[in-house]
């Protein structure tokens, strides 16, 4: 089964925004049993986007620029579209360590 490049690359950004989306719920004030759960969710979603980046490009070798800065640049839409739905539902959440965390994420999988 092939799957062609820009549908793995949404595919990546939709995983990489729920990473990003609980590593930042993660540091807000949750009960225990709420941080436990997106503890596991990212660790499971981790390993999926692990492969859908090998999928794209070699890991051993950057993205492109131009893919690289679409990959960020959707992810930090859906980031803080998540994450406003959190606020509106009364969580406390940092939202200024959005760009750091994604910056973070992409640095790991060798993104850009």
């Amino acid at each position: 089964m092939s799957q062609n490049r820009p549908d793995i690359i949404k595919r990546f950004i939709g995983v990489a925004s729920n990473i990003i989306t609980h590593k930042v719920l993660i540091k807000t004030e949750l009960e225990k049993d709420l941080r436990n759960y997106y503890t596991k969710e990212m660790e499971r979603d981790i390993d999926i986007a692990l492969k859908y980046r090998n999928k794209i490009n070699p890991v051993n070798r950057m993205l492109p620029q131009r893919d690289s800065k679409e990959i960020k640049e959707n992810i930090l839409l859906k980031v803080k579209a998540e994450l406003q739905k959190r606020v509106d539902k009364g969580y406390k959440v940092n939202l200024s360590k959005i760009d750091e965390e994604i910056d973070d994420f992409l640095k790991e999988q060798n993104v850009g």
